[in-house]
């Protein structure tokens, strides 16, 4: 059985970037189809109730500023009103060193007294601001985020602070990874002040007096009473039902009108679509492989792109079978501790109604570069870690009442040394009337995922 269908772009790949890609096609009048392998779209964002517990399978929240292209949109469907920011417990910020828990300084004063660093350490960070900006590696040279940390801010900084923010932001290593990519302000604030703490200094004075002209929320973290979830539900709906259809994109080829054959499959079915343009919304591994065949050089590239697995645990347990537990945002991990997970979310303090009354939610990452295997063990073997990485930090003492696990072989795209030039190839080789969108072209964060999916849904209508 065959149907046969025609659009003006079709966008493949259902998560945040290709919602707001159909979102803004959609907006400026164009017949979009979009078309997502999975049964929900979405993607990694997706929110789910489970034995009375409410669990994000991907991010657990947003980070919005004031002035991101997201804003205008959740106002678009109704959703700025509803936007729910993370309980001011979510200040409170952990790192496991020494076999125990230390809050994460967030200001001078309290720098300054905390136990985490060494006087010898807190010297050396202050230096940082005499510390004149270079690297002193050769010209062209694509510096790592732990270089950078390494050469302006000293080894204990790098260890016990950035080490295990990169493991949660990331599920990575400071040297796996392109300081000008991964954290591109960092290097701005060295190349436009000539130091880091100069200018982060300019930076919150500059950014307390814009915050006043502008009309978004307060920068910050955010999401909604039903999870990120309720976004992409109003999101979907802000489409018509028949713009979006869930198949799988089998094969295609440019006819000689330079319109695009694509073939479809939902099941059994066999949907024949023509389109006049396409945006591949998905991972690079995934967009490389729809290339392939017609573009090789691109898919090369594309395919290069490394990506973090990871595996979650959902931990629903007793607050009183935790004794060493503290409120907080949750915990990270240097990789000097050798600990076998990445970090935990102490997803019940961030948001209302997240786990039954009494009961604490806990939501757990593990893998990522550094050990790939353990997001990819046995169910049993990954819940056996998680229980007693867990009775180390916290103390557990009882077997909790919840557990859940969610994997993603392809979570987090890997700003490696050398991603910026991959990027620049890969606009330059994108073919005509085709654009790309996804979080490993301009940032990982939902936000940013979003605004790509703008671009590439803008970039067609030119």
């Amino acid at each position: 059985m065959s149907t046969e269908l025609n659009c003006e772009v079709l966008v493949v790949g259902g998560g945040i970037s290709g919602l707001a890609s159909a979102m803004l096609l959609h907006q400026a009048g164009k017949k979009v189809l979009l078309v997502e392998s999975r049964g929900y779209l979405g993607g990694a964002i997706r929110t789910v109730e489970d034995s009375g517990y409410l669990l994000e399978m991907g991010p657990n929240s947003m980070m919005l500023g004031s002035d991101d292209p997201i804003n205008g949109w959740l106002r678009e469907v109704g959703l700025s009103e509803k936007l729910l920011k993370a309980s001011p417990d979510s200040r409170n910020r952990y790192v496991w060193c020494r076999g125990k828990l230390f809050a994460v300084p967030l200001s001078l004063p309290s720098f300054l007294t905390t136990p985490l660093f060494s006087f010898r350490e807190k010297v050396r960070v202050a230096q940082e601001f005499f510390i004149p900006p270079g690297s002193g590696l050769p010209e062209g040279s694509d510096e790592t985020v732990g270089h950078f940390v390494r050469r302006r801010l000293g080894d204990g900084f790098l260890e016990k602070l950035i080490d295990p923010f990169v493991k949660g932001v990331y599920a990575s290593h400071p040297d796996l990874l392109s300081v000008e990519s991964a954290f591109p302000l960092l290097s701005k604030l060295e190349k436009e002040n000539g130091s880091l703490i100069r200018g982060a200094i300019r930076l919150s004075r500059s950014q307390k007096r814009k915050s006043a002209t502008l009309s978004g929320p307060p920068g910050g973290l955010y999401s909604f009473a039903g999870g990120l979830g309720e976004m992409i539900r109003a999101f979907s709906g802000y489409l018509k039902d028949e713009s979006f259809i869930h198949a799988e994109l089998v094969d295609w080829r440019r006819l000689s009108s330079g319109d695009f054959h694509c073939v479809l499959l939902q099941e059994e079915e066999r949907i024949e679509v023509i389109s006049k343009k396409m945006i591949l919304a998905t991972s690079p591994a995934d967009a490389g492989r729809i290339l392939e065949k017609n573009h090789p050089e691109i898919a090369s590239v594309l395919s290069s792109i490394p990506m973090a697995p990871v595996a979650i645990a959902y931990v629903g347990v007793d607050r009183e079978a935790l004794p060493g537990y503290l409120p907080g945002f949750g915990v990270l991990f240097p990789t000097s501790e050798k600990r076998r997970i990445l970090g935990v979310i102490q997803s019940s303090d961030l948001f209302p109604n997240r786990a039954p009354a009494g009961k604490v939610l806990l939501t757990i990452f593990a893998g990522g570069m550094l050990s790939p295997k353990i997001a990819m063990s046995f169910d049993e073997d990954f819940e056996e870690i998680v229980l007693g990485e867990l009775k180390a930090v916290f103390g557990l003492k009882l077997k909790p009442d919840f557990f859940r696990i969610q994997r993603w072989a392809e979570a987090i795209s890997q700003y490696s040394p050398g991603h910026a030039l991959r990027v620049e190839k890969i606009r330059s080789l994108t073919p005509e009337g085709i654009a790309l969108t996804g979080n490993y072209l301009g940032g990982i964060s939902v936000s940013k995922t979003f605004t790509s999916g703008l671009d590439a849904g803008r970039s067609l209508l030119i």
